[in-house]
């Protein structure tokens, strides 16, 4: 339930004073002399045009081109990190990926146990922690600081600063954050920010029932003109019928809280489902993740949520 604590926290994420935990991520670090050219067969972005200090978001799909896992690729100097929501995709990812390594140097690692990640939904965030002029999609330290954190500027609850610090230093790290005023906030807070800001994470909004470009992320996440990779042909003929049938858009749902789940109707039939929810401190009402069909994903258009309430796609 939304409180008093969650507005406060909310108000100074977004002030750039507080960070909060991605208890719900994973990291997979991709290691080897082969790593860009191995990832850029296997996911929708232009992997071998990411150089040493620049990120990006992708889609890792299978043969069928359906959504294995929705990520964003860190590029550091001695490694790429993958770094993703859903803790349960780590595992299978990593399986994905490696049936394929053959004569490849490329070496997978699960990191999630092994780091904590923290993000700060905020302009301000960056020079929070002591680092400011950074491009959104940009490693601070692409080759580590202290060989301890790494950082970078993505878009995880719109863009914001992503911190990284290895599970046993992280009190000490969390101290040195303390002096300058940065402390931590509840992932709840965040994840209203990131509803807000429109950014699907994986697991809630992505997952192999998807195909990529449902989530509306083409501009950010999908090369066109990169050449083959795995689940190419859908994305491709997709895109040259210039259509899916379903777009995931943000709703509004007034002050009474729905379910994750519910379908919401439109014509006297089922037109969509909610995938994630939030109370909206910009809105002053609960708002979420949907998958709509395409001809009721317009802004503005009304859902039945119920016989007596009405939701409203943001867009």
């Amino acid at each position: 339930m939304w409180n008093e604590a969650l507005t406060a926290d909310y108000e100074e994420l977004l002030a750039g004073t507080k960070i909060a935990p991605l208890d719900s991520h994973f990291a997979i670090e991709v290691a080897g002399q082969d790593r860009h050219a191995f990832l850029h067969n296997f996911c929708t972005a232009d992997i071998k045009k990411l150089p040493a200090g620049r990120c990006c978001e992708a889609f890792v799909l299978n043969g069928k081109g359906k959504t294995i896992a929705f990520v964003h690729l860190l590029a550091f100097v001695d490694a790429i990190w993958m770094i993703g929501a859903d803790r349960s995709h780590a595992k299978p990812l990593i399986e994905h990926l490696d049936r394929y390594i053959i004569r490849e140097d490329v070496q997978l690692a699960d990191l999630t146990d092994a780091v904590e990640l923290f993000f700060g939904p905020s302009e301000n965030a960056a020079g929070a922690v002591g680092i400011r002029d950074r491009l959104p999609n940009e490693c601070f330290f692409p080759d580590g600081l202290g060989d301890s954190v790494r950082a970078a500027t993505i878009e995880i609850a719109g863009f914001g600063c992503l911190l990284a610090e290895r599970k046993e230093t992280v009190d000490e790290f969390l101290r040195g954050l303390d002096v300058l005023c940065v402390t931590v906030a509840s992932p709840a807070a965040m994840n209203s920010i990131r509803i807000e800001q429109g950014t699907p994470w994986s697991g809630s909004e992505a997952d192999e029932s998807n195909l990529p470009q449902e989530l509306q992320r083409d501009d950010k996440a999908i090369s066109f003109n990169k050449g083959c990779y795995l689940g190419q042909e859908t994305v491709a003929r997709l895109d040259a019928l210039g259509r899916v049938n379903q777009l995931l858009v943000r709703v509004k749902f007034g002050k009474d809280q729905p379910e994750v789940g519910r379908e919401l109707a439109a014509d006297d039939k089922i037109v969509g489902r909610i995938t994630s929810l939030a109370w909206s401190p910009e809105f002053d009402q609960w708002i979420g993740f949907a998958y709509v069909k395409r001809a009721y994903a317009k802004p503005d258009s009304e859902l039945q949520l119920d016989e007596d309430r009405i939701a409203t796609v943001i867009g």
